[in-house]
């Protein structure tokens, strides 16, 4: 959205990252400067404000066999938190904002749903 009447909409990522009738999440960073979204096939990407630097984030789950969803910043910027169903079980997991040291929060047979770190919304 380019104004907070709702006018002036721009499409941010290539089609295909999220079809129309499917909801994706979309968090911005702590300073700004990116958004982070997941693609419709359970990978997780960064972008600029104006649609420029889309970059995937690449999981170090040691297999391709995952899908992760939901992502959200940490406070400082430098973590995600995200779902992931990998080896059967969804869970909760951090990583760093780069996607290495991928760290498991949650081990649990129950659907996760919506991790955050539970900050104060940021004005844009």
């Amino acid at each position: 959205m380019e104004n907070l009447d709702g006018t002036g909409l721009r499409q941010l990522t290539p089609y295909g990252l999220a079809q129309p009738h499917e909801i994706a999440s979309a968090q911005w960073s702590p300073d700004g400067r990116e958004i982070i979204s997941e693609t419709t096939r359970g990978r997780i990407f960064v972008t600029h404000p104006d649609g420029t630097g889309l970059t995937p984030i690449r999981l170090q789950t040691g297999t391709t066999r995952y899908f992760a969803f939901e992502p959200d910043w940490s406070p400082d910027g430098t973590q995600i938190v995200f779902c992931m169903y990998i080896n059967g079980q969804e869970d909760i997991y951090t990583a760093n904002a780069d996607g290495s040291n991928l760290a498991q929060v949650t081990n649990t047979p129950d659907v996760e749903n919506g991790p955050d770190w539970g900050r104060s919304p940021v004005a844009h």
